[in-house]
């Protein structure tokens, strides 16, 4: 007979109920059975309103097949920003894709509906929809009493093309990218524009642009990136209230002069070929100034040596008129020009900083006479060395005077080099700046990059040699 004692039977543990992972949750009711509960619809709407515009547009569109609670919420968001790319919607197809143009109706006639305002819309097209449906889609948006509108649309002859987009009272900024010509209409009213990008826009004329400019009374940034301006003779751009103004590639072979009125003007970035003339040059409150302007190819091939010694004593001109600025930038182009002028620079009081970019023999060699007439610089920026430019520092160390400009020794603080490879004449270029010149102790940063093992030694041996001196 067995005397041990009876096992004991071990009891099933049932595994602890999970909570299930979604943004429900659950409870017990009277009878004892579960109820999903949705939690996120119970936030308040403020909330959720501020949740969908972090969203993606065509996401936070998508939130409104959730429930009755969730179809009308996107519309309420306040400040609502649209940002729609056809892209999404075409799945990289070459062709424009139906359902994209559905989308479109549905969202500005459905979705948008009673909506009274929204900030800002863009709108990306890759595909050609047709002049008639992107008219349409602009004017709705339009009706939407829209802040800021962006547009591209990257087809040949596509964009939009009514006239109800130059006077629209509600717009404060415009961005309009297209490849296509602008319907400009007699009078242009914008009164809350202060903000106008316009990029690749076809101008049929001159006077079409003036109309555009003089119709917004407030503008204070003007941007015009490859635009082209057909059947003109003189650009004007005259505005009291303008404080930017970037041109850029708008001058591709056209001979046209360019006249530049703006009283207010703080800011200016040109890079483009130089004009046929420039008058009128009011900038008297310019402070910043980029200036990337020279021949065009087509200048220095087929024009005569007298039309293109005018073109470069346009250039130089251009440069003088910033003469109150205090922190300028001048390209490779812009410096040969001004050697090659006989035009008399002004002096840069107000000049603290100066860049300057890729510079052949004619920069190098007039670097000198265009310190001493700055007396008040602080910090010179080297951007490019001269390694790609054989003779450089020959001619910059004949163009030297006997005479050391006036901020080199009493203001100027700091150089900077962005490229530096210890190149021998870089080497030379140093002994001229610290030793020549007396500035050993007196900079604050000499060098951006560090140099090389062998170039630093050299440049350690030229000191003590010139110290010993």
């Amino acid at each position: 007979m067995d005397s041990r004692p009876p096992k004991r039977r071990r009891k099933c543990l049932r595994k602890p109920p999970t909570v299930p992972q979604t943004p429900s949750s659950a409870a017990a009711n009277d009878d004892g059975h579960v109820v999903k509960q949705d939690r996120i619809s119970n936030l308040p709407d403020s909330i959720l309103c501020h949740i969908l515009s972090k969203l993606p547009t065509k996401t936070a569109i998508a939130t409104a097949v959730l429930s009755s609670k969730w179809k009308h919420l996107f519309a309420s968001i306040p400040n609502l920003s649209l940002v729609i790319d056809d892209d999404d919607a075409v799945s990289n197809s070459p062709q424009p894709n139906p359902n994209f143009v559905n989308f479109m109706y549905h969202l500005l006639t459905v979705t948008l509906r009673g909506v009274p305002s929204i900030r800002e819309f863009v709108l990306d097209c890759r595909h050609d929809y047709g002049s008639s449906h992107v008219d349409a889609w602009i004017s709705a948006v339009l009706g939407l009493k829209v802040s800021a509108l962006s547009l591209f649309f990257h087809v040949e002859n596509t964009g939009v093309s009514i006239q109800s987009l130059f006077q629209c009272e509600t717009l404060e900024h415009l961005l309009l990218c297209q490849p296509f010509c602008a319907e400009v209409p007699d009078t242009v009213f914008l009164p809350n524009l202060t903000r106008l990008t316009l990029a690749f826009v076809k101008f049929p004329d001159s006077e079409s642009f003036e109309i555009v400019i003089s119709g917004c009374p407030v503008l204070e940034h003007l941007a015009l990136d490859n635009c082209q301006f057909e059947d003109t003779y003189v650009l004007s751009i005259c505005s009291p209230s303008l404080k930017y103004l970037r041109l850029n590639n708008c001058n591709d072979d056209d001979f046209y002069e360019v006249s530049i009125h703006t009283p207010s003007l703080e800011v200016l970035i040109y890079d483009d070929h130089v004009a046929t003339c420039y008058f009128w040059m009011n900038l008297n409150s310019l402070l910043r100034a980029s200036i990337d302007v020279g021949p065009s190819d087509y200048m220095v091939e087929q024009t005569d040596d007298e039309d293109f010694q005018r073109y470069i004593q346009n250039v130089a001109e251009l440069v003088a008129a910033c003469c109150n600025v205090n922190l300028l930038y001048l390209s490779m182009p812009s410096m040969a020009a001004i050697h090659r002028s006989s035009y008399a620079m002004p002096i840069f009081h107000n000049l603290t900083e100066l860049k300057l970019g890729d510079l052949n023999v004619h920069g190098w060699e007039s670097l000198p006479h265009l310190l001493e007439s700055a007396p008040n610089l602080e910090t010179l920026v080297f951007l490019r060395g001269f390694t790609e430019h054989e003779g450089c520092f020959a001619k910059f160390e004949s163009s030297i005077s006997n005479s050391v400009p006036t901020c080199l020794s009493l203001h100027l603080r700091s150089i900077y080099f962005k490229e530096f490879n210890g190149e021998q004449d870089e080497l030379k270029l140093f002994t001229v700046w610290i030793w020549v010149w007396g500035f050993f102790g007196k900079l604050m940063h000499l060098l951006s990059v560090p140099l090389p093992k062998e170039s630093e030694s050299n440049l350690i041996s030229s000191a003590k040699y010139h110290n010993q001196i």
